[in-house]
């Protein structure tokens, strides 16, 4: 049964584009997970005819065992999101199979003729461009090449409360080691678990966080990361059955850019033994060097260091070294930009000096995780777009060509491979939503959740009028430009740039454009929609970073953060066009206006936390204003002082702060016990503070071995 198609299908009040890929009620975007919209497709198809399950199954998973078990989910899946018609619409014949008995009226839409079909990506990662080797054309909802490995499906391997993730399987593939929060959520810490029953074995205990464990080849020791700040880590070595730790190297997480967020999915922080087992490979650089970045070794023994690779200048990092089955190549991510990463193989002995890397993979969007196949021809890969939904990829080594989706692996982040060839995943979930703080003078204010989706909400902005939202959403699997009513009703997607940021949309002082930036065509530019139309305007093409565009009071001015110098500053450029000029020489970001139009406030850096400082509009001394903002995005400019989102008590925290402009005085406003994300909002008249906060988050492990033939 064919999944090829390029129609518009009606059916009560729900209107699916099969071509693009949606779901829509009415005006609302109905997100749904790629298999869920596949089944989809296939009912619709189908003209009321009885679909047998053996038939979905071999149209979903093509070329794969799966039990009817994961049939009946999708079907679960689908009726839920089709709401109360989706129980009467989709019938169960028993024993047999299933009818799509809703009245369904087909339009033909314009598309590519039949010889060159449209291709697309899967749903929720069709924001993946590999430009260089045409990922972006692969999915032809088709039967795909065949793989050499193909597996079963994905069972839970853990599902303990919190966050477990970081994966990596000891040899024999019997035992997996990883980071989880605890029970509590209160620290992450290393943890070994026979795979199938039993409860987990913790091996440190250390109040800072410990990730990304390793096995060494020969199964007797362990090696993790424990972080010391968002820039610096402990590379230690323990027995594998728990013992005294030993630390082997103090290394820097900041890439060549200079970048200290995290946006890799824990890439950055990866490790890696030699196949001798003498030798840890990491990214960034040691402590005690002052050179680029890069692949690094240290010695185990000795503490030695040798360097493999050197990031690219203009590059923000390369990390995630994996050695290959025969020890004789390894592989990394080269991060370009936030949303553009490449794989690259390289040959690898101890006694070369020298490293020819070659690219068998790119991403316009997020590559969050890489682990060879245990025949040593293919890299598995966790892939998808900016926050967005993410899927497991098989990308082959030996020539360039289009990865191939597994048929499990979905929200996977990091992945590990054990040479019997199973598999583990990390499985990760958030739910990133708005949050109003009602401003009451200096008496605080009440908090209140605002309706969103299942997915991340993040960067508002209130229109000039107050009745309009602007914001970013990954509800369709990609993060894109929407607009709602201010109390997040009525819902409207604006942009379609399908897996690259799309981000940090600003209302022009006449409330008829927004500003934002997105990473389309590679590094950072900044656009300008027209919302009533839709016209879409890139305003920069330099090939350095623009990033999170404000305002100025008056709209003739359009602030920024770049790198075009080399490292992230504030910059300014008249809102019509026109050459940049630089406005801070120490380092800069976010920025914005006071009221008055004295003084430019903003954040120092992209690293969490941060610091807020402030200069004259056209440059000049830059002051120090207050520390601790949670990310260069979390504050506004209000008539009195900035309103900020600082860490609580811890980073699960979040305070609400008050700082007067003439005073310096600040006030904690309100705590909420979760994870700040990213932007806030001041409404027009000053009573309303939003702000992204994470209600829900987590992941687990799931486990896939190899189909026996």
């Amino acid at each position: 049964m064919s999944l090829q198609s390029n129609k518009i299908h009606r059916f009560g009040t729900f209107t699916a584009d099969t071509g693009a890929r949606t779901l829509r009620s009415g005006d609302a975007v109905v997100a749904l997970a790629p298999k869920t919209f596949d089944l989809l497709c296939i009912l619709l198809e189908s003209g009321g005819r009885l679909v047998t399950k053996e038939d979905l199954m071999a149209s979903l998973w093509p070329g794969v065992f799966v039990e009817e078990a994961n049939v009946a989910f999708q079907i679960s899946t689908l009726r839920k999101a089709l709401g109360e018609g989706g129980a009467e619409w989709i019938v169960t014949v028993p024993k047999h199979g299933y009818r799509f008995v809703a009245e369904v009226i087909v339009e033909a839409e314009p598309g590519p003729s039949p010889a060159q079909p449209h291709r697309r990506l899967l749903a929720g990662i069709a924001g993946i461009a590999l430009a260089s080797i045409g990922i972006a054309a692969y999915l032809a909802f088709q039967k795909p090449a065949a793989i050499t490995v193909q597996y079963a499906p994905a069972t839970p391997l853990t599902a303990y409360p919190g966050s477990q993730f970081g994966p990596s399987l000891s040899a024999d593939g019997n035992h997996v080691a990883f980071s989880w929060d605890g029970p509590n959520q209160d620290n992450d810490d290393i943890y070994v678990k026979l795979v199938g029953a039993g409860e987990p074995i913790r091996l440190t205990t250390d109040e800072a966080s410990d990730r990304n464990p390793a096995w060494s080849p020969d199964g007797s020791k362990i090696a993790f990361v424990r972080m010391r700040s968002g820039e610096q880590a402990d590379i230690f070595v323990l027995p594998a059955l728990g013992g005294a730790e030993r630390r082997v190297a103090r290394i820097r997480l900041a890439g060549r850019a200079g970048r200290t967020v995290d946006t890799t999915g824990g890439l950055q922080r990866k490790v890696a033994w030699t196949p001798d087992g003498k030798w840890l490979a990491f990214g960034g650089t040691p402590v005690s060097h002052e050179g680029p970045s890069g692949i690094w070794l240290t010695s185990i023994e000795t503490g030695d260091f040798r360097q493999l690779t050197e990031t690219p200048e203009g590059h923000m990092g390369d990390w995630s070294p994996q050695f290959s089955p025969n020890g004789q190549g390894f592989a990394f991510v080269r991060e370009t930009t936030i949303s553009h990463r490449e794989i690259l193989v390289s040959p690898f002995s101890m006694n070369s000096r020298e490293v020819s890397a070659r690219l068998i993979a790119e991403s316009r969007a997020s590559i969050l995780g890489i682990a060879w196949t245990a025949d040593g021809n293919g890299i598995i890969s966790s892939m998808g777009g900016h926050l967005g939904l993410t899927h497991l990829f098989r990308v082959p080594v030996s020539e360039l060509g289009a990865p191939q989706p597994l048929a499990i692996g979905e929200r996977a982040e990091g992945v590990t491979i054990a040479p019997t060839g199973r598999l583990v995943y990390e499985s990760l979930y958030r739910d990133a939503n708005f949050w109003r703080f009602a401003v009451k003078g200096d008496k605080g204010g009440e908090l209140a959740a605002v309706p969103g989706s299942v997915n991340d909400e993040n960067t508002p902005n209130f229109s000039p009028d107050g009745r309009r939202l602007a914001f970013a959403s990954t509800r369709t699997g990609n993060e894109e430009i929407w607009i709602s009513n201010s109390d997040g009703s009525n819902p409207v997607q604006m942009t379609s740039m399908k897996g690259p940021q799309c981000s940090n949309p600003q209302w022009s002082r006449d409330g008829k454009t927004i500003l934002f930036n997105s990473r389309k065509e590679g590094s950072s530019d900044l656009y300008l929609l027209t919302p009533d139309t839709g016209e879409l305007r890139r305003i920069t093409d330099h090939a350095a970073e623009e990033l999170e565009p404000r305002w100025s009071r008056d709209g003739r001015w359009i602030y920024f953060g770049s790198n075009r110098t080399g490292t992230f500053e504030v910059w300014r450029m008249p809102a019509e066009g026109g050459e940049p000029v630089r406005i801070t020489f120490h380092g800069g970001s976010t920025a914005s206006e006071s009221p008055d139009g004295q003084f430019l406030y903003y954040a120092k850096s992209y690293s969490r936390p941060t610091s807020i400082w402030r200069v004259p509009p056209g440059g000049g001394e830059e002051l120090l204003f207050a520390e601790g903002l949670t990310y260069s995005m979390n504050f506004a400019a209000g008539e009195r002082g900035l309103y900020l989102l600082a860490e609580g008590k811890d980073s699960k925290s979040t305070a609400i702060e008050f700082i007067d402009y003439d005073s310096a005085k600040r006030k904690t406003m309100a705590i909420v016990a979760k994870r700040s994300w990213f932007g806030v909002a001041l409404s027009p008249d000053q009573k309303s503070f939003l702000f992204s906060i994470v209600d829900r988050e987590g992941s687990n492990l799931m486990l896939a071995d190899p189909v026996k033939r």
